[in-house]
């Protein structure tokens, strides 16, 4: 073999090492820019999420609220009949100043 051809055969593994290195350049700038992609996406997604949880939050907030001033409330009606039927049962709403019952007749 003679010294041009072993040259010329350096050149040419030579090219063909740059020709692979680039490819894998290319490659690789393809599956950053993917990788990129998938990143803006994902905090895209993230912020959406975000403010979704924040409005369910806030309506459950409201909810569970509302919820506990109902059951508040019927609470409140509960003990005000159970006070109300215990004053009745017990005839003190009829009962004067003086101890008295109301609407019976006056003692002799």
């Amino acid at each position: 073999m003679s010294k041009t051809a072993q040259v010329q055969a350096q050149v040419n593994e030579t090219i063909g090492v740059m020709q692979d290195n680039i490819h894998k350049v290319m490659q690789r700038g393809e599956a950053i820019e993917t990788l990129n992609e998938r990143s803006e996406n994902l905090a895209s997604s993230a912020e959406t999420f975000k403010t979704k949880s924040k409005d369910v939050r806030m309506k459950m907030f409201w909810q569970d609220t509302k919820t506990r001033l109902m059951l508040g409330g019927i609470a409140l009606v509960v003990i005000g009949l159970i006070i109300g039927i215990t004053v009745w049962a017990t005839g003190v709403h009829n009962v004067g100043n003086n101890g008295e019952k109301l609407g019976s007749p006056a003692p002799k």
